[in-house]
């Protein structure tokens, strides 16, 4: 159904394409900002500019729908999502420490995904607390999920990984066990609730990270970090 009265659209994550906001803005024919992923990340000047954009943004939320922005509401949500990073943590830890790590990449990977881009809902913490209860018992009585394991891989995600199976074929086949991979490590990080202040700029510097290959752009020397 199309019951949205505004678009707000980014750009593409690998390579900064802003083809889908040019699209979407001329075939939905609504009022749209345009709040695309920066291609750096550490210059202070862009951080500055992502603020400002992000307010801007929030404005034009407040003129097109007559809602002002709420600021507990908002901290009530970001707290909200950092318990959900805070428990990714914990998973990681027990993936990088120990042999009892009883997810697999396939369900770690699209989990992850959905969870960090789609936002705060009441089910991502439904999940976590099955998972908790899971990942506790399995440390507790040391129980190995993948006996079969000769190496623990961070894979360059995307697709193809999942489409064709290729995490349990590498598992059944060579004995890597896919424990991350690379959509995962993107938003990794708290924000802070305590101020205002504090909060933009941990936003702003949530929406630097966004590009999957943040790494890589930006200059040389984040190449060779």
């Amino acid at each position: 159904p199309d019951y949205a009265p505004i678009v707000v659209t980014s750009n593409e994550a690998c390579d900064a394409s802003v083809a889908t906001s040019i699209l979407q803005d001329w075939f939905l024919d609504k009022p749209l900002f345009a709040m695309p992923q920066p291609m750096q990340f550490d210059d202070p000047l862009l951080k500055k500019h992502c603020r400002d954009e992000i307010e801007q943004c929030w404005k034009f939320v407040e003129e097109q729908t007559g809602i002002p922005f709420d600021w507990n509401s908002l901290v009530k949500c970001i707290e909200s999502q950092n318990e959900l990073m805070k428990f990714e943590w914990e998973k990681w830890d027990v993936a990088a420490k120990t042999n009892y790590y009883p997810v697999n990449g396939v369900a770690q990977a699209l989990y992850r995904i959905y969870q960090s881009q789609f936002g705060d809902l009441p089910v991502w913490h439904e999940v976590d607390g099955h998972v908790r209860k899971i990942l506790n018992k399995c440390v507790r009585k040391k129980i190995n999920s993948f006996p079969e394991t000769r190496h623990r891989v961070l894979a360059w995600s995307c697709a193809p990984l999942y489409y064709s199976n290729w995490c349990t074929w590498a598992y059944n086949c060579w004995g890597l066990n896919t424990v991350m991979n690379m959509d995962s490590l993107m938003f990794n990080m708290t924000i802070r609730t305590d101020s205002y202040d504090h909060c933009l700029d941990d936003m702003a510097q949530y929406h630097m990270w966004a590009p999957m290959r943040r790494m890589a752009v930006g200059g040389l020397h984040h190449i060779f970090e």
